[in-house]
């Protein structure tokens, strides 16, 4: 009889290992994708909540400038006492209101405001100083701040303005 030699051929396919460590290195860097879209989303809540925060600024600040305009002697509105310190100002109310650490509010037509709507996550401080240089009588410095609290972490945001009697 004549014997007959099969050639064993060699298993090309992947063992138990490689598929583990496979598997693993594919976690890895999923884990790394899901991170830095978790960041990113993070990121632009922030930088949404910031421009929202520069808005309510700069209005607070063209608000004190609108009652400023809107005195018929700036020397009696500039001699008053209680205009100097903290303050609340609010779009459809043309006087400073005494400051209180109090959310600001957003209504149904998206207007941040005080007497109504929901708690919005933005407090506003407005803050009046008479002759800030010392050389410069009738100036007023208006310094905005807005705070606010998002997952856990204080942020802040801070403008500033000038006025002068300019009449």
């Amino acid at each position: 009889m004549h014997k007959q030699y099969i050639k064993m051929q060699s298993q090309n396919g992947f063992t138990l290992i490689d598929v583990i460590v496979a598997i693993f290195i594919m976690s890895v860097a999923l884990m790394a994708v899901i991170g830095l879209a978790n960041y990113a989303l993070a990121t632009a809540a922030v930088s949404k909540d910031k421009v929202i925060a520069a808005g309510l600024a700069q209005e607070g600040i063209e608000i004190v400038r609108y009652i400023r305009d809107s005195q018929d002697d700036w020397d009696i509105w500039y001699a008053d006492a209680t205009i100097a310190g903290d303050h609340l100002v609010q779009y459809d109310n043309s006087s400073l209101m005494n400051y209180a650490v109090t959310p600001l509010r957003i209504d149904s037509g998206g207007h941040y405001q005080y007497f109504s709507g929901s708690n919005s996550i933005f407090y506003r401080k407005i803050n009046l100083t008479l002759n800030p240089s010392g050389s410069e009588p009738n100036e007023i410095k208006i310094t905005a701040e807005i705070t606010w609290s998002e997952k856990g972490k204080q942020y802040s945001l801070t403008a500033e303005d000038r006025l002068w009697n300019w009449r």
